[in-house]
């Protein structure tokens, strides 16, 4: 029985499966899936025993798992039950059909009882036997796994999510483990270990980087161990040696050819192909993950090529990092801190059921000249003129090439090096010969101050918004559409209705929560409105853009980032933490004006804040001016219109405000030049000093004349090669000491010592009595300052800095290691 090969088996699929670190939070998950995998293997084992034992361990396992079907009302379960454990015990007759039956319930049986310990422990009798009620617990678990992967990467470590990674991940390891050691087909079972590995691909994960190499290298490694694991199986079986000297249990040891040429020859194959397929994908042009999108001017020219990004999957990633992380700074000629800075906008796909980014369709080029105005603003329409500056450093927050420009909507005027381009139909300023970090842009936008008149006018919008932004077709719309209508009921015009939608989600109904799992679909918008009532910004943004749609208002979402935290000098730092997503509604000459939906302040999306033309035009008064567009006496609708909104409606302080690790300057932090170089004189100094504590802990543990005579020998052998001299393995001390003295070109002095260590050395090797060695400590110094004496200054340095017998062995180290990784040197085994 080969376990040399079962055990490479559940190896390559835990080294496969790592690849998923991209998907779901935590190792935890890769903990279970790894006991998962060696159960499956020692179930894998048992069926490959001989008949007898295999068939008491398949009916064994087997009747554990079916006790829910045993105890279950229904005779057919009873029967299913009753005829796997019979024809499992009818294996040990060794008819092949029984035996595949009783192999492959006993891999099921065996994974099923592990899950049920993890999972269901509580539900089963004695914690381990599974019983009715601990599969519908684990049946449940399996559910909230399956909605838990609806969400944008990573996803967090639920117990549903460990359910689903354990046992996939096992079903894979039982393919595996059949194909490569039942079947004998390692080659084969590369492609369940490519489906586990592959997982990530068909997401939103980020699988690139240094991530995503480590990951490649580990799954290739996996699988080159189970090819090797296999092909020194095969090798073994070509002849056996032949001796006299053969005891009982040498088998292993003596059968088999000289495998170390041709296992050398097979890991530098391997080396070989791995590099091949690190190395190819650079030279080879190819597309992006994501498809691509053309856009183009006017009048038909120029088309840029653009990698879509995934917008949600990308927010969220921003905002669960485990620390926030500066993205950009600004300055800003606003009074106020309502300007987010819009990067993509998204409309409502119906065949997809789901939100997606708005693919440019036409646009213009970004120059010096103005750009196209907002859609569907009135001249006569109030609005004033921003002035932003940018600052992208160049370590910033994004984990990506920049393809879209964070700007305040909707921008006039930008300044900005390279190729970039405006969707005439978003505004979005996009490029497809994108920066990845340093950029610095200013940018001239405007901002709207519409009346309360201009707001409550009736609504008349082209038809190129309502065709494109009215409309939610699903199987809840008409659920959707009684709670838009329930929550505006009384209210007359357009904004009247907008503006009670945004009440309602910031009244103490709702509460935010960034650890959730809501899925960006309809179904899963209508259990955030009736049954969970939590989620951060995605939800509510989305939320409000459907019900406004259904209330005839045309919607989209806007994704990018709040104002930020204030800082020093008139400075604003906008951190991951700030990422944001939020609701725009269209109306008649005022065009898009952006709802905040989304709880601020503590507990809640700590930057988001209320628009101040919703406040001015509740109330009829005037905010600019004031951060957040609300004020913190009478007049806040924040305070006096919905009981208990203040909880929810953020005012942001003025003046600087810390923002924690992502926000403090690097001056703060440690002295990272200072910590490079300390590193850097200690690396260099260490060669050198572990000299010196080799040299005195020799001496030291040498006691009596042999002792000394050895540790003597092996100074002069090692001062020998750190001045270029080298002890060669053939010489006898007296060869070496006449070659020393010949072309050293030491005093006189040193050659008598080198005499005198030699004979010392040759009486302690070869005499019955070791000759007296209490001056060879003395005769090794002399020798040291004459080789010393006699050496150039570099020599002496090199010697003492970098002496070559301490680091001749640590090179020997490494080649070895290199030659057992690549194959140009056998293993000591295979020799």
């Amino acid at each position: 029985m080969n376990y040399r090969l079962t055990l490479a088996a559940a190896v390559a699929v835990i080294l496969a499966s790592v690849s998923e670190f991209s998907l779901i939070s935590g190792a935890a998950w890769l903990v279970e899936a790894s006991g998962a995998v060696l159960v499956v293997a020692l179930a894998g084992t048992l069926t490959r025993q001989s008949a007898v034992p295999a068939a008491i361990g398949a009916t064994l396992t087997a009747g554990l798992a079916s006790v829910p079907m045993l105890v279950a009302h229904s005779p057919y379960w009873k029967a299913t039950a009753a005829g796997i454990i019979v024809a499992c015990a009818a294996s040990a007759t060794g008819l092949r059909p029984l035996r595949a039956v009783a192999g492959l319930a006993t891999y099921l049986a065996a994974l099923l009882l592990y899950l049920n310990l993890l999972h269901a422990a509580s539900h089963s009798f004695l914690a381990v036997i599974p019983t009715p009620g601990s599969l519908h617990h684990l049946a449940g678990l399996v559910r909230q796994g399956i909605v838990a992967t609806g969400g944008a990467p990573l996803v967090p470590a639920s117990h549903g999510m460990l359910l689903l990674a354990a046992g996939s991940i096992g079903l894979a390891a039982v393919v595996v483990d059949f194909l490569a050691v039942r079947l004998h087909r390692p080659a084969i079972a590369g492609l369940p270990l490519l489906v586990v590995y592959l997982a990530p691909i068909p997401t939103s994960a980020k699988v690139g980087g240094l991530g995503g190499a480590i990951a490649f290298l580990l799954a290739a490694i996996g699988y080159l161990a189970l090819l090797a694991s296999d092909g020194r199986y095969r090798l073994r079986g070509w002849g056996r040696v032949v001796t006299v000297w053969h005891y009982s249990g040498e088998d292993e040891r003596l059968g088999g050819a000289d495998m170390g040429a041709l296992a050398a020859t097979g890991r530098r194959i391997g080396l070989a192909a791995v590099c091949a397929a690190l190395v190819a994908p650079l030279l080879v042009p190819g597309l992006t993950l994501h498809q691509l999108f053309g856009g183009h001017s006017g009048s038909g020219g120029d088309h840029v090529a653009v990698g879509l990004p995934d917008p949600v999957a990308e927010l969220r990633g921003l905002l669960t990092r485990s620390s926030p992380r500066r993205v950009l700074t600004y300055r800003t000629s606003a009074v106020n801190a309502e300007d987010y800075l819009q990067v993509y906008v998204l409309n409502y796909d119906p065949a997809a059921s789901q939100w997606d980014l708005v693919r440019p369709a036409r646009s213009t080029p970004v120059g010096t000249g103005p750009l196209q105005p907002a859609p569907g603003l009135a001249s006569g329409t109030p609005q004033v003129s921003v002035r932003t500056t940018v600052t992208i450093p160049e370590v910033a927050g994004f984990s990506a090439p920049i393809y879209f420009l964070p700007t305040p909507y909707w921008p006039r005027l930008v300044h900005v090096t390279g190729s970039w381009r405006e969707s005439t139909s978003t505004l979005m300023i996009y490029s497809g010969d994108p920066a990845s970090s340093g950029l610095n842009y200013t940018v001239t936008s405007g901002e709207v101050e519409p009346t309360a008149a201009e707001l409550e006018a009736p609504q008349h919008a082209p038809a190129t918004i309502t065709e494109s932004y009215l409309g939610f077709k699903s199987s809840v719309t008409p659920q959707l559409t009684k709670i838009a209508r329930q929550v505006t009921k009384g209210k007359t015009s357009a904004f009247d209705r907008a503006v009670a939608l945004e009440r309602w989600f910031l009244s103490p109904r709702f509460s935010y929560l960034l650890q959730s799992n809501v899925a960006n679909s309809p179904q899963g918008l209508l259990n955030f409105l009736t049954v969970t009532k939590q989620g951060y910004c995605q939800q509510f943004a989305f939320a409000m853009a459907v019900l406004a749609r259904l209330l005839d208002i045309p919607s989209r979402i806007a994704i990018g980032y709040t104002a930020g935290q204030p800082g020093p000098r008139g400075t604003w730092t906008v951190s991951t933490a700030d990422a944001h997503a939020w609701p725009e509604l269209y109306f008649s000459g005022v065009g898009w004006l952006r709802f905040e939906p989304t709880p601020g302040g503590q507990g809640g999306q700590a930057t988001a804040v209320e628009p101040s033309y919703i406040a001015a035009a509740v109330t009829g008064t005037t905010t600019k001016g004031h951060p957040g567009g609300s004020l913190s006496g009478t007049g806040s609708p924040s305070a006096s219109s919905s009981p208990g909104l203040e909880h929810h409606v953020h005012v942001p302080t003025t003046g600087d405000v810390p923002l924690g690790a992502a926000g403090r300057r690097s001056g703060g932090g440690p002295p990272v030049g200072l910590i490079v170089l300390a590193v850097l004189v200690l690396a260099a100094a260490a060669p050198g000093v572990a000299r010196v504590i080799t040299r005195r802990r020799r001496w030291r543990s040498a006691s009596g004349d042999a002792a000394l005579a050895l540790a003597g020998w092996q100074e002069l052998c090692a001062d020998l090669e750190d001045y270029g001299l080298h002890c060669r393995a053939s010489e006898s001390p007296r060869a070496l000491a006449r070659r020393v003295r010949a072309i050293s070109g030491i005093d006189e002095q040193a050659s008598q010592a080198v005499t005198r260590i030699a004979t010392v050395v040759e009486r302690a090797r070869y005499a019955s009595v070791p000759a007296t060695a209490g001056t060879i400590r003395a005769d090794v110094a002399l020798v040291h300052r004459g080789l010393a004496r006699s050496a150039g200054r570099n020599a002496r340095l090199r010697a003492a800095l970098l002496p070559a017998s301490t680091l001749r062995p640590l090179q020997a180290s490494i080649r070895q290691a290199a030659g057992l990784l690549t194959g140009w040197m056998p293993a000591a085994g295979e020799s």
